[in-house]
């Protein structure tokens, strides 16, 4: 896609033209949500040096939730799920 060197705003606004969710361990797409709103919802995983693997699991464990999140439209002007 292009987006190795890309700062925040720019993968932000690229998921919005794309219709596209951020899953990210930064908490600065989360400030970004808060001050430009949604699209694209932020799924910030919250967990300290994670491996890959336990990356992984914490996705599989909360993938309902995430699920929900992404699609009902009762959160659609939701801006951030916080899992970990």
């Amino acid at each position: 896609m292009g987006l190795e060197d890309a700062d925040d705003v720019m993968i932000r606004k690229y998921a919005k033209t794309k219709i596209f969710s951020i899953i990210t361990f930064d908490k600065d797409f989360v400030e970004l949500s808060s001050l430009f709103g949604v699209p694209p919802k932020v799924i910030w995983i919250r967990l300290f040096n994670p491996s890959n693997t336990e990356v992984i699991e914490c996705l599989g464990t909360n993938i309902y939730l995430i699920q929900h999140f992404l699609s009902n439209p009762d959160y659609i002007n939701a801006e951030c799920l916080e899992i970990s």
